[in-house]
């Protein structure tokens, strides 16, 4: 157990080299928040998928014109963060033998080309323009025989403090 609770400080501290001093910018300030999951597995994806929507923020230099309170990211925020989630799961299940099996299922939702439609299809928000290109009836037919009893969740959210 202290080998994985390494794992996670180091993980932890490398994300935040990743994400850069976003609250540096400005008055703004993206606070993440994280639920509190009992396996260190979901504590890390769910960390993982908070610093990709704040590497997002980041990224598309967004703080200063977000609203204050819970931010709703963009479609393109999503699947952005999901996929870091992807690629920092990834990498850490090189090196230690995590199980989760929302994550088992994200990979094979990845691997199969679907991860735009799943976000359209799990997570959409009123607001959102549909992006061109989303294969969405194949990708309903995949998900008839792969995703049985598929629960989707997200575990973290970014709230805009001034």
């Amino acid at each position: 157990m202290r080998q994985l609770h390494t794992l996670f400080i180091s993980f932890v501290a490398a994300c935040a080299l990743l994400v850069g001093p976003a609250a540096a910018r400005g008055p703004a300030k993206p606070a993440l928040q994280v639920d509190k999951f009992t396996s260190t597995a979901e504590q890390v994806v769910w960390l993982a998928y908070g610093l990709g929507l704040n590497k997002f923020i980041t990224d598309h230099n967004l703080i200063e014109t977000l609203p204050t309170g819970t931010w709703k990211p963009s479609f393109e925020a999503e699947v952005s963060a999901r996929e870091f989630q992807l690629k920092v799961w990834g990498e850490i299940t090189q090196k230690q033998n995590l199980k989760y099996a929302f994550m088992d299922q994200m990979e094979s939702i990845a691997s199969a080309g679907f991860l735009k439609e799943y976000v359209w299809r799990y997570y959409k928000r009123a607001g959102w323009d549909t992006p061109d290109g989303l294969r969405m009836s194949e990708f309903n037919s995949w998900a008839a025989v792969n995703l049985d009893n598929h629960r989707p969740i997200t575990g973290a959210k970014i709230a805009i403090k001034r």
